[in-house]
C-alpha cells in the first residue's frame, strides 16, 4: 500500500478537517479506529478521477493486444456491475454513429477507432484507476456551504461529523500517513496525454468548480490489487471533536 502525495507541499493541508458520516458509519469508525476509502470510479462526480481524462495508450493496455475473451468478459462485467445497462445501450452511448437496427456486422474505420479508444479507457479504468483508494473530508463543518455537506453526506443532518486535527504532532510530516491533499477546483479538467502526465497524479486531486462548495481535502492511497473498497486505520490522537447534526437523535 502506497500513500500518494503531491510534489508541491503547498497542496498539503495541515490543521482541522471534517468527515461527514451517517450515525451507523460514524459509530463503526469510532469503534474500529478505521476509515473507509472509496474506489474513485464510484464517485458522485463522473469526471472525478475518470478514465475519460486519459487520451493516451500504453502497450500493456492496447486493446489490439488483448485476448478477445478478456475484452468480452470485461465489458460484460462492466455493464452488469457498474452501469446496469444492456449491450445495445452501451454501444449506442459510446458510438452514436452505429445504428444497431441496421447493423450489418461490419464497422468503418472511424467506428473501429472509437471502439478501440473507449474499450481502452474502460480497461485502463478497471486495471489502473480502481487500484486507488480515496477518503474525502471538508475543511469546514459550520458554514453556508457545509449545510449542503450535512445534507448530502451526513444523513440529512441526522448524522455525525468527525473533526481531525493534524497540527498536534509535527512528526506527522515525516510519517506522511494522515496528511490530506487540497482538492484543486478548475473550470477545465486536465487532459492526460502521456504516461508522464499521468504519473504526476494531478488528476487525483482536481475537480470541476461545480463542486467547490465541498471545500474538499482528501487522503489518497494505492493498493496492489483492485477491489471495491478498503478500510485503513487512522491515528486516533488526531480525532479532536465529535459534532452532531441538528437532527441527530439522542
Amino acid at each position: 500500500m502506497e500513500i500518494i502525495l503531491p510534489q508541491d507541499e503547498n497542496l498539503l493541508h495541515y490543521g482541522k478537517f471534517y468527515k461527514f458520516l451517517s450515525v451507523n458509519s460514524a459509530l463503526k469508525t469510532l469503534q474500529s479506529g478505521k476509515l473507509r476509502y472509496s474506489n474513485p470510479t464510484i464517485f458522485n462526480d463522473p469526471l472525478d478521477c475518470s478514465e475519460h481524462l486519459f487520451n493516451f495508450k500504453t502497450s500493456n493496455f492496447e486493446p489490439a493486444n488483448m485476448p478477445p475473451s478478456y475484452v468480452k468478459e470485461f465489458i460484460e462485467d462492466l455493464l452488469k456491475t457498474r452501469y446496469g445497462i444492456t449491450k445495445r445501450e452501451f454501444v449506442n452511448s459510446i458510438i452514436p454513429a452505429i445504428d444497431l437496427n441496421n447493423y450489418s456486422g461490419s464497422l468503418n474505420e472511424y467506428q473501429k477507432k472509437e471502439i478501440s479508444l473507449k474499450t481502452h479507457q474502460k480497461i485502463f479504468s478497471k486495471e489502473i484507476i480502481e487500484k486507488y483508494r480515496i477518503t474525502c473530508f471538508s475543511k469546514k463543518y459550520y458554514s453556508k456551504n457545509s449545510f449542503l455537506m450535512w445534507s448530502h453526506y451526513a444523513q440529512s443532518h441526522k448524522g455525525i461529523c468527525l473533526e481531525f486535527n493534524n497540527t498536534k504532532e509535527p512528526a506527522l510530516i515525516k510519517l506522511k500517513k494522515f496528511i490530506p491533499v487540497n482538492v484543486q477546483y478548475k473550470t477545465k479538467l486536465p487532459n492526460i496525454n502521456s504516461q508522464r502526465e499521468f504519473e504526476k497524479n494531478e488528476w487525483l486531486w482536481t475537480k470541476s468548480k461545480l463542486f467547490r462548495y465541498e471545500n474538499e481535502v482528501r487522503i489518497i492511497r494505492k493498493v496492489k490489487k483492485a477491489q471495491s473498497s478498503s478500510i485503513f486505520t487512522f491515528p486516533k490522537r488526531y480525532l479532536s471533536k465529535i459534532i452532531f447534526g441538528i437532527n441527530t437523535s439522542e
